[in-house]
């Protein structure tokens, strides 16, 4: 996430720059009845402001391309993240599941041994959880 924040004021110093830059070409070294024209003796200095746009502008698409990668990585590392906490719980389930089950099938002598596996089987549950969330 910081390297994410990191390009984004990047991209929005580059932005601002690509802004100034367009601004004193169009209003310091334009021509006032056609923008796209320099004044007469200010041809170098609109030359110039016009390099630098088209520079930070590609200096905007490399670091869009760069916060998009980087936003995929993060949305990825979460998405492995909780694939590896269903798996966990998938298999904390199964074994304490089996081990009820096996109490249950063979038919435990009463009740109270049943009801305790059951019980039991959910605490182990609620701390797998709890440890798969740390």
């Amino acid at each position: 996430m910081e390297k994410t924040q990191k390009l984004e004021a990047a991209w929005w110093w580059a932005r601002n720059a690509r802004l100034e830059a367009l601004r004193q070409k169009r209003e310091e070294y334009g021509d006032p009845r056609n923008p796209l024209r320099a004044l007469p003796g200010r041809e170098a200095e609109f030359e110039a402001a016009t390099e630098l746009s088209q520079s930070m502008g590609v200096i905007l698409k490399a670091l869009e391309r760069e916060i998009t990668r980087a936003r995929g990585e993060a949305v990825k590392h979460k998405a492995l993240r909780l694939w590896d906490v269903a798996r966990g719980f998938g298999r904390a389930s199964l074994a304490t599941l089996g081990v009820a089950a096996v109490f249950i099938t063979v038919g435990a002598p009463d009740p109270i041994t049943q009801a305790s596996a059951v019980i039991g089987t959910s605490l182990s549950l609620g701390w797998a959880l709890k440890i798969a969330w740390k």
